[in-house]
């Protein structure tokens, strides 16, 4: 599965970070069957920067800004997105707050499996 980026001069490092975490995650064949089952978008607003995931048959692009439609959306600051990948550890920032999500709850669950690094 390829991850790529819509308009590479355009994008912020959110989107940098994103796109490398997947192809990080990809590597594992079940994760690329989770990837597989998502469609549609989601938007990430972290530390002022926007980035939205489009989720295609064979593809996920990563765009700079807000995506058109977005069916759920991911918001809290860098830093814990960036333990969430490194840790695994969601759901204590969900609960206090460091990070907030909108839309669909099981399709942003099959997302934290993919950006999470550890096993």
């Amino acid at each position: 599965m390829e991850v790529r980026f819509s308009n590479p001069e355009q994008m912020n490092l959110l989107g940098y970070f994103l796109r490398d975490l997947l192809r990080t995650s990809l590597s594992d064949e079940r994760r690329t069957t989770i990837a597989r089952q998502l469609k549609g978008s989601i938007l990430f607003n972290a530390s002022g920067m926007r980035s939205t995931l489009v989720f295609q048959k064979d593809t996920i692009e990563v765009c700079s800004g807000d995506g058109n439609g977005a069916s759920s959306q991911i918001t809290g600051d860098l830093e814990s997105l960036l333990e969430v990948a490194l840790n695994g550890n969601y759901l204590a920032h969900l609960v206090n707050g460091r990070i907030k999500v909108r839309g669909n709850l099981f399709k942003l669950l099959k997302l934290m499996k993919l950006l999470a690094v550890v096993k």
